[in-house]
């Protein structure tokens, strides 16, 4: 993860780069597990936790620097290291890949489209007195352009804005009573 990201080495701190290479290994492992059981990312049930999953590691490659996909590079480590004691994940090695980058190719594609916007968001909230993004600004970004809750959350707070959730959460459930 260090050298596809450019980081120094994995030195086990507690250091914000040693935990994002920590959360990045413990995802890739849990997704190229369930994409060898045949899960694949989706917006319902085991294929939606699969895509949060990927998303946050996805998430964490970006707190080590790299906006290139890189996740599915990993995977030929996890069948290397692994596939002894569990062949499917060498013999799924090509499709698990394939389906990783694409998964980081959509979460690109979603960037692209959201991330001037919340940026141009985060400006707003960060020349406020309150330094506060609003919920319903955040739903909008979520709903419009697709961006995780989570993401939204993470990048606001290396600006020190904070989020409010409670305003998230009502204009969320307005939205599922219209639908």
């Amino acid at each position: 993860i260090a050298r596809l990201t450019g980081r120094h080495p994995y030195s086990g701190s507690m250091s914000p780069h040693d935990v994002s290479m920590r959360v990045v290994a413990d995802h890739i492992r849990a997704t190229t597990f369930l994409i060898a059981d045949g899960v694949i990312p989706s917006n319902e049930w085991r294929g939606y936790v699969l895509r949060k999953i990927m998303r946050r590691a996805m998430r964490h490659g970006r707190h080590l620097g790299t906006s290139e996909p890189f996740l599915h590079k990993l995977v030929r480590v996890l069948a290397r290291d692994m596939g002894d004691a569990y062949p499917e994940i060498r013999s799924g090695q090509d499709t698990i890949e394939q389906t990783v980058l694409a998964e980081e190719k959509r979460f690109d594609a979603v960037l692209t489209d959201g991330l001037p916007r919340l940026e141009a968001e985060l400006a707003r909230a960060v020349e406020s007195s309150s330094r506060v993004l609003s919920g319903e600004a955040a739903f909008r970004l979520y709903d419009t352009f697709g961006l995780p809750i989570e993401f939204i959350e993470d990048t606001a707070a290396t600006q020190d804005v904070t989020l409010d959730r409670d305003g998230f959460e009502r204009a969320l459930e307005g939205q599922r009573e219209k639908a």
